[in-house]
């Protein structure tokens, strides 16, 4: 896991001329969101423009529940996804339409391997792509909420995101050392 920061993820958002692309990763980014599993399931009926809230279908509870309805959790539609999500909304119409659809066509596991390039390409250094995004936005979330709140927006336990989504964000080692260096 690496922390990702918002100028290095940026650099990789703006590699990407697609909206689809653009709007895909942001969600991972600043939903948490499993991707692809969660992605590909995100229907135009999950985004609350009133209420600026994203329903997901949580993937890893939903298979845990076996024949049971899938389980849900919601998310806020944090600023910066609103610019991105407006540019993809008018690709359907009808609430059960996928809110991106050229990704499900698309399929994860081609999204992921074109994320995973265009990483590569730029020079970016994150092993894991997708969970350190995943475990950036815990970090950031649970520096300004409870982490009860960030659980339920993350999908995952307390216990859970402290063993597998905690990573120092650079920022943090920069404050603790007076913002110097010596190298």
């Amino acid at each position: 896991k690496s922390f990702i920061e918002d100028g290095a993820f940026e650099t990789l958002l703006h590699h990407f001329r697609d909206p689809e692309m653009r709007a895909a990763l942001a969600l991972a980014r600043w939903t948490g969101m499993r991707v692809p599993s969660e992605l590909l399931t995100l229907q135009r009926s999950h985004i609350d423009w009133d209420a600026l809230r994203i329903t997901i279908v949580d993937s890893k509870r939903s298979k845990r529940a076996a024949r049971a309805p899938p389980v849900l959790r919601e998310t806020p539609m944090f600023p910066e996804l609103v610019p991105l999500l407006e540019a993809v909304w008018p690709l359907g119409e009808h609430p059960t339409d996928p809110l991106l659809p050229g990704i499900v066509a698309m399929g994860g596991r081609t999204f992921a391997k074109r994320c995973r390039a265009a990483r590569d390409s730029l020079g970016l250094c994150w092993p894991r792509l997708f969970t350190s995004l995943r475990a950036t936005r815990r970090t950031e979330l649970i520096a300004r909420f409870d982490a009860s709140t960030v659980s339920e927006w993350i999908g995952h336990s307390p216990e859970v995101s402290r063993r597998n989504y905690t990573v120092v964000a650079d920022e943090t080692w920069r404050e603790a050392t007076g913002g110097s260096s010596l190298s």
